[in-house]
């Protein structure tokens, strides 16, 4: 089963940025090539990047399993820019890159995040053993940092131990522990834990939301959070446990 891989790019800055974000960019598209899974796919959509575009010519343009989409971005607003008690996400690049896809299943990696080598593979095995009809899966397990002792917010530690990403050839001196994103049955915003078939109809766009001066939400969305109730409307769906996924950057979390 082919998987395709869709990365949404943008390398400049932006509230709550991960530090070093050409070489953490470098190390995502690596860990994708390291991917023992034999047929895969990357596209990367540079979100009116430039940088992304000279990277990717310099480094990964002779891939023939990686694609490159340019998305002119003009006026829209950044990922996570606040404006008049708004703040702005950008889903349509993945949406364009959508459209670049040849796997019968797809889903999404950041670009300061980790795949472990087994990461598609696992995907590729909870599609081979899904029921016909369903349309997406979410992984309930990724991997994250410690950060002060503690783990994340909201997310709770698996059974397995820690896993030593030196072993795997990524020189990170924190030691990273499996943890669950969701109960048994749920699924969180999170578009790197999710896969669907090819056929699915739920789109990425653009939102936003509304907060009122106390910085409640009054209305709107986030982009990954519009896509996830795409999903649930039209389809049941399944999960599976795999930590083959590394949570490098989280907003007010950790940056590694």
């Amino acid at each position: 089963m082919k998987i395709s891989v869709i990365m949404q790019v943008y390398l400049g800055e932006y509230p709550g940025a991960r530090s070093n974000p050409k070489y953490k960019f470098i190390r995502a598209v690596n860990s994708f090539l390291l991917q023992k899974h034999p047929d895969k796919e990357l596209i990367i959509a540079s979100d009116g990047c430039e940088d992304t575009k000279r990277l990717y010519e310099g480094c990964f343009s002779s891939f023939s399993n990686i694609k490159f989409t340019y998305v002119a971005r003009g006026n829209v607003p950044r990922m996570y820019e606040e404006s008049n008690g708004k703040r702005y996400y950008r889903g349509v690049p993945r949406q364009v890159g959508r459209a670049l896809a040849d796997g019968e299943v797809t889903t999404y990696m950041d670009s300061d995040d980790i795949l472990l080598p087994s990461a598609i593979t696992h995907i590729n095995h909870a599609w081979e053993r899904a029921e016909p009809g369903l349309v997406w899966s979410y992984n309930r397990m990724a991997v994250q940092p410690r950060v002060g002792g503690q783990l994340g917010r909201r997310f709770q530690p698996a059974s397995g131990g820690e896993v030593d990403l030196k072993l795997y050839g990524f020189p990170i001196d924190e030691k990273a522990h499996p943890c669950y994103y969701a109960p048994e049955g749920k699924m969180v915003a999170a578009p790197w834990l999710i896969s669907h078939r090819s056929t699915a109809k739920s789109k990425w766009k653009d939102t936003c939301r509304v907060f009122d001066s106390e910085g409640k939400i009054v209305s709107g969305n986030s982009e990954d959070g519009e896509f996830v109730n795409g999903l649930l409307k039209e389809s049941a769906g399944f999960n599976y446990n795999f930590p083959g996924y590394v949570v490098c950057h989280y907003v007010d979390g950790w940056d590694i």
